[in-house]
């Protein structure tokens, strides 16, 4: 008898089933270890594939939020002549509901006075002294951001304020309250794998 696989004898004792069974495995083996190294290539394919999906999700919702966030900043730039006078409030209002996606669409003067709005602002007597307004005093055109040191909507929302020069050399500020609600991803997505998550974060790693 010769002795295989460390322990079974073959010899006239081995039945003609026990020797098929044997003989089927080694025949198989390779197939199976083809079997079995093409479904860790399938696996790791798939993740590589769902990984470029949720990268590309993350990027459009993030485009669609920059989006937003540049509109506000034209839309407060064309207002800027305009919004001044009796029909000021009137007209921010008229399109804040109109576009829709604003909490509330405010012009200050220079020392932070609320001179007309949409809706109602919350007091704020240190309101020049913030960082925001400060900035947009010292030149710079437009500022982003989500602590304004004033409650100006009932739930997050970012603050987004631009500079308007004055025809008597003065400046004022545009300011637009935008929900975070508004600028949530969609998950509709059809291309996203089920119970997908997306979030929007600033540059420093907070969530928005």
């Amino acid at each position: 008898p010769v002795r295989f696989l460390g322990g079974l004898r073959w010899g006239p004792d081995t039945t003609i089933r026990v020797r098929l069974g044997v003989a089927l495995a080694l025949a198989l083996a390779p197939v199976l270890l083809l079997g079995a190294g093409q479904s860790i290539l399938a696996f790791q394919r798939e993740a590589a594939d769902r990984q470029a999906v949720l990268q590309s999700a993350g990027e459009r919702s993030a485009a669609t939020a920059r989006a937003r966030m540049e509109a506000a900043g034209v839309l407060l730039e064309t207002l800027g002549p305009g919004a001044i006078g009796m029909d000021c409030s009137r007209r921010l209002a008229e399109i804040s509901q109109r576009l829709g996606g604003y909490q509330n669409l405010i012009r200050f003067d220079r020392i932070g006075r609320v001179s007309c709005a949409a809706g109602a602002v919350p007091a704020d007597p240190g309101r020049r002294d913030r960082d925001w307004f400060q900035a947009l005093a010292g030149g710079r055109k437009q500022v982003v951001t989500l602590t304004p040191g004033a409650s100006y909507a009932n739930e997050p929302a970012l603050f987004a304020a631009v500079r308007s020069e004055d025809p008597q050399g003065g400046f004022s500020v545009l300011a637009a309250v935008i929900p975070l609600s508004s600028l949530r991803p969609e998950l509709a997505d059809r291309s996203l794998p089920r119970e997908s998550q997306v979030a929007i974060v600033d540059r420093r790693g907070q969530t928005l």
